[in-house]
């Protein structure tokens, strides 16, 4: 169940400028067919824009504390004021929304959502299980590092005839 209040839209709301011509919109009824879903976490509606077309935007309340906004306008803010105009709608007068079934592009992103947490949780798994794993060593190589002397490895070849020779390192 989402609870909207003016001041989680103020704290939602990327700037003051979005708030308030989010406000506007619900002042202007530009809104229209504004539907709530039957589990009450999902509410959306069309906004009349500059355009002959209006904007299609709902707000995700699927995780509480985590809304999913979305809007097809070209606004780069996120969530967008046509977004925050339907959660003042709401606030204002949530009996104007009707229930409605949940459309089907929003239960394919909500689904795309899921896969994606899933596998996260997955990838989390499969480290964790290789964490535990002891590291796999080939002996043979380690042996081999092993059985060399130092100095062939740390010092140039003419480092190593000198030390060879005379047994003193210049340096």
């Amino acid at each position: 169940m989402m609870e909207i209040t003016q001041k989680k839209i103020e704290e939602l709301a990327p700037n003051a400028d979005a708030a308030k011509n989010g406000r506007d919109l619900v002042k202007k009824n530009k809104f229209a067919n504004l539907r709530i879903s039957s589990e009450k976490n999902l509410i959306w509606g069309e906004c009349a824009g500059s355009g002959k077309n209006p904007y299609y935007c709902s707000a995700d309340y699927i995780e509480v504390s985590n809304p999913v906004f979305r809007c097809n306008c070209p606004s780069r803010q996120f969530p967008c004021k046509h977004a925050i105009g339907l959660l003042y709608a709401y606030e204002a007068n949530n009996g104007a929304f009707s229930i409605a079934d949940i459309p089907d592009d929003i239960i394919s992103k909500r689904e795309k959502i899921e896969k994606k947490q899933e596998k996260k949780e997955q990838e989390k798994e499969s480290i964790k299980e290789k964490a535990e794993k002891p590291k796999k060593v080939n002996r043979a190589v380690l042996l081999k590092k092993n059985r060399r002397p130092a100095y062939r490895y740390r010092y140039s070849r003419k480092d190593t005839e000198r030390y060879c020779t005379d047994r003193t390192f210049i340096y």
